[in-house]
């Protein structure tokens, strides 16, 4: 699977399905795990690390709006992330989660930053 993200934000606000989802669905009726490349996988972030690496670590951040695929994909690579709270989780945000509790829920550490919304 190319893209492995499980939804996405369209501009107008609608959440869409994607390719993870059904990957994920796949796995749990027992199928064989799909092979997938993309966030969070470390190769599509290593190879990002790598060809920015003159830049230096510091001044790499990783800008996203999923915690899982975002977040946790970037941190595990040793990138800073700026999370942006008006994407796939600001549903769970509105209804009164917090920034932390979501971050446990999803097994990734706190962002380094956090923004409302990114246009």
């Amino acid at each position: 699977i190319a893209n492995p993200d499980r939804v996405i934000v369209r501009a107008n606000g609608k959440m869409v399905n994607c390719p993870g989802l059904l990957a994920d669905e796949y796995e749990r009726i027992g199928g064989p795990v799909p092979r997938c490349f993309g966030k969070p996988g470390q190769e599509i972030f290593g190879e990002a690390r790598s060809s920015l690496l003159a830049l230096g670590s510091s001044r790499i951040c990783h800008v996203g709006d999923s915690l899982h695929h975002d977040v946790g994909g970037a941190q595990a690579t040793g990138l800073s992330t700026l999370f942006v709270r008006g994407g796939i989780h600001a549903a769970e945000l509105a209804a009164g989660a917090s920034l932390p509790e979501l971050c446990s829920r999803y097994e990734v550490r706190t962002p380094t930053h956090a923004v409302p919304l990114f246009a």
